[in-house]
């Protein structure tokens, strides 16, 4: 069982790793099964995200402006990211943005989406909304990292 892990996520501007941007990014740091330690912040994009992606986020254009630049951030979590394995779900999305602008995330990576495909192969969609409305976990903005 994974005990010792930092978890991620990321909002961006698009889909498309290498072409749209980075606007936020969250890290939980687990170790021995608690929290110990979490890290997120927005982050200013050199061009500001379409409009239905400040409001499916919730994100201002205003908060992205007054964010730190992706340097600055990109400092702050590369040595996060190697204290140990990461996960997320679908978290092959994040890491693909990542590696993009040159971060490198160590091996292993763990995806929650694949147990969940595995365990509940039945449901009519994967996206983490549904998947928690499912399971009876409901509530809260799913798309803020």
């Amino acid at each position: 069982m994974l005990t010792d892990y930092i978890a991620l996520d990321l909002e961006t501007t698009g889909l498309k790793p290498g072409e749209d941007e980075i606007i936020e990014i969250g890290l939980v740091r687990v170790m021995k099964g608690e929290v110990v330690d979490t890290y997120s912040t927005l982050i200013r994009p050199v061009n500001f995200p379409p409009r239905r992606i400040l409001e499916l986020t919730g994100i201002s254009r205003s908060e992205l402006a007054g964010a730190p630049s992706w340097p600055e951030v990109r400092d702050m979590i590369e040595p996060y990211l190697r204290l140990h394995p990461v996960t997320g779900y679908n978290v092959g999305f994040d890491i693909a943005f990542l590696r993009a602008q040159g971060v490198t995330v160590p091996e292993p990576v763990f995806d929650v989406l694949v147990p969940v495909r595995i365990f509940f192969p039945h449901l009519p969609s994967y996206q983490l909304g549904e998947v928690l409305h499912w399971l009876g976990l409901a509530g809260g903005r799913y798309h803020r990292a």
